[in-house]
């Protein structure tokens, strides 16, 4: 009985040690210097609040004075997250299935898809070690014709992250905040 009891435990211990924050993978824009043409770059350490999304596995910071809305997606299928405060400014992160589980997303893909959107200034997004996504400018009518994108595919779902182009600093931080777990 000893020896099951103290199998049972290094069991125990080294599920806990493999899936102890070893699985946790956090986003980053593949360059050093964040998006290209942002000169200033947004406070980290306002970035207080926690925005936890169980279903999808992931949490993000965003600053204290936000809140987050949770809202069905139009075709039903995904979710779309509002993280806002009362000024006008806040990040948009539609999460919906992706038709197939691909690791690289260009702004090439989304242009066979949406031929009619503007993507500029597209940079490599890194998430983990086998994912890639993109972030870009566009002309999104539903951000005044000038937004700040992220879009990336990880375990077959389609993240979409927007924002007004004013608040691109406070995406790249809130971004540098991003876990999956």
């Amino acid at each position: 009985q000893i020896i099951l009891g103290i199998l049972l435990l290094l069991g125990v211990g080294a599920f806990l040690f493999v899936y102890s924050g070893k699985n946790t993978v956090i986003p980053r824009i593949a360059s050093s210097t964040g998006f290209r043409d942002d000169p200033s770059p947004y406070d980290l350490s306002l970035l207080s609040k926690k925005y936890e999304n169980k279903v999808y596995r992931f949490s993000v910071m965003m600053p204290e004075s936000f809140t987050a809305q949770e809202l069905p997606t139009e075709s039903g299928e995904g979710v779309v997250v509002v993280l806002q405060d009362n000024n006008g400014s806040g990040v948009q992160i539609q999460i919906s299935p992706s038709s197939e589980e691909i690791y690289t997303l260009t702004a090439d893909d989304i242009r066979a898809s949406l031929p009619d959107m503007n993507i500029i200034e597209e940079q490599e997004v890194e998430i983990g070690n086998n994912y890639r996504g993109v972030a870009f400018k566009s002309d999104n009518e539903a951000f005044e014709g000038d937004s700040r994108d992220v879009w990336f595919v990880f375990h077959g779902t389609l993240f979409q992250i927007t924002t007004y182009a004013r608040n691109d600093s406070l995406l790249q931080a809130m971004f540098a905040t991003w876990k999956f777990f």
